[in-house]
């Protein structure tokens, strides 16, 4: 049982760093939705946006196979300026869907920034699993050694 609580501790934190990478996925859905809603722009919005799209596409790309501090926020002012240009370029409610899928980008890299980059637990954690293993695996040995003097004792009287 003390060992199972040791690997709950450590088990649990590779999730934390998952969720960026989640957040990532859901930013790459996002400029997926745009490129759709793109397709369906008028011919206006079409030459204005599809340049500054397909760079937003390359980032969210590279942030999502490097997903550092720096690669998601270069993705995310990618996202931010296109969007923009999105609002005064595409008017209707294609230029409506267009903008709100560039936001959701823009929101999903936003969130991967919150989320903690080091995918091991936290040095303070770390140190508690440590502890705990150091102490559980010195129970284990102390008792071996007392089973192992007990053993030995009772063949001597023997």
């Amino acid at each position: 049982m003390s060992r199972l609580l040791s690997v709950v501790v450590l088990i649990s934190f590779p999730v934390l760093a998952a969720s960026r990478v989640d957040l990532v996925s859901s930013a790459v859905d996002g400029v997926k939705e745009a490129v759709e809603e793109l397709a369906d722009a008028p011919a206006a919005c079409r030459k204005k946006v599809s340049s500054r799209l397909e760079a937003l596409e390359d980032a969210v790309r590279a942030a999502k196979k490097d997903p550092s501090d720096s690669a998601l926020k270069a993705a995310q002012r990618k996202a931010d300026q296109t969007a923009d240009i999105a609002e005064e370029a595409c008017t209707g409610s294609t230029g409506k869907r267009l903008t709100r899928a560039l936001q959701s980008t823009s929101r999903s890299l936003d969130a991967a920034l919150g989320e903690k980059e080091d995918s091991g637990p936290p040095p303070v954690l770390g140190a508690i699993a440590q502890g705990l293993g150091g102490l559980f695996a010195g129970t284990v040995q102390s008792h071996q050694q007392t089973t192992s003097r007990e053993t030995s004792r009772s063949s001597r009287t023997e």
